[in-house]
């Protein structure tokens, strides 16, 4: 099951809910894409489009149908530029162009592309290379991709190794100032699914706040920011699900003007051998992270969340510390197995 095919599934179980002060919403007049309901002296909608690969629900508190609607249109419409843009999945969009020519040339992509991989630079740097945008020749090799499915053993060594060579940001042509992009290496692959959804929650998050609304609630299946607050609450409530019992809720929250994103081997894995292997991969071993089953990271911006919990994913606990001593801001939240259950962990950045 893919990873934002298990969050959706856990969002109708309500494993990883947004539970709002409302129910039984009525219908959007004609859209037939969401419900809304009346409140005081404005209205709550509620509205979901299938983007990315996946259903993006965005809830707002506004002053008019209108506001809400015009709003999260906008919102809705700015998701679907940026896939355009960054999608492995596309193969018009300006990912795909350069992993076409990956060790032949490089190519001029939209500036915006060339602004994420300089992001993703700087994650990777803050997580000693854990956060890494070139790993998608290590996701393929061990059966992560749709023309690994027919793999049934763990990868030999020097296959492991012959990967490992193509990843790493050392393989990365960047020019900032002419928007070129490249790759050294064929083979070599870039994928951003590890930060663009990020980053499409915010852009989505910073046309809402823009166009007046004061709260509201973007989920990217599980992927999520939360702007302000409920009429009435102090926060929007999540729960991280429980990992080995995804409709069982682990440990609650209320948001405010923070994001939070989980990373699970529970969500997406492959049988090799007849051993269960989770799909977040170290860049550096090339073997699949082992010591968590969950990873969930609070932080101001979704961006920052996406990024860091999974590269926290392949950390010891001192690698840990040393990745939130320079990322401010951000509390993690990790549950490795234990002989009865689960164990939490929390620690949070100084």
């Amino acid at each position: 099951m893919k990873r934002r095919e298990f969050l959706n599934r856990s969002l109708a179980a309500g494993a990883f809910a947004l539970v709002t002060p409302w129910r039984g919403l009525g219908a959007v007049g004609g859209s037939g894409t969401g419900s809304l309901i009346r409140w005081g002296g404005g209205v709550c909608i509620e509205r979901a489009s299938f983007i990315m690969g996946t259903v993006v629900r965005i809830t707002a508190y506004a002053s008019t149908e209108q506001l809400a609607l015009t709003a999260t249109s906008m919102a809705f419409r700015e998701i679907q530029r940026l896939e355009r843009l960054f999608s492995v999945f596309r193969t018009d969009s300006d990912i795909s162009r350069v992993n076409r020519v990956a060790g032949d040339t490089a190519v001029r992509v939209h500036p915006e592309v060339v602004q994420l991989l300089e992001r993703a630079r700087e994650y990777s740097t803050a997580t000693g290379g854990k956060v890494d945008v070139t790993i998608e020749p290590l996701m393929r090799l061990w059966g992560f991709r749709e023309e690994g499915h027919g793999r049934n053993c763990i990868p030999t060594d020097p296959e492991i190794v012959r990967a490992i060579d193509c990843v790493g940001l050392k393989n990365l042509i960047l020019d900032t100032n002419a928007s070129i992009v490249g790759l050294t290496k064929r083979g070599a692959s870039l994928d951003l699914g590890g930060i663009a959804v990020g980053y499409a929650v915010d852009r989505a998050a910073s046309i809402i706040r823009e166009s007046g609304i004061q709260s509201a609630f973007i989920n990217h299946s599980g992927d999520a920011y939360a702007i302000g607050t409920p009429p009435d609450s102090d926060g929007w409530e999540v729960v991280i699900p429980h990992p080995l019992q995804p409709a069982e809720p682990l440990v609650r929250r209320r948001l405010s003007d923070r994001a939070i994103s989980t990373s699970g081997n529970y969500e997406k894995f492959v049988l090799l051998d007849g051993v269960r292997w989770g799909h977040i991969v170290d860049p550096y071993s090339g073997w699949p992270g082992e010591k968590f089953l969950g990873m969930t990271v609070i932080a101001p911006a979704a961006i920052t969340a996406d990024a860091i919990s999974t590269g926290l994913f392949c950390m010891n606990e001192r690698e840990m510390r040393n990745a939130l001593r320079v990322t401010p801001d951000i509390e993690a939240i990790s549950v490795a197995a234990s002989d009865d259950d689960v164990v939490i962990s929390r620690i949070c950045s100084e």
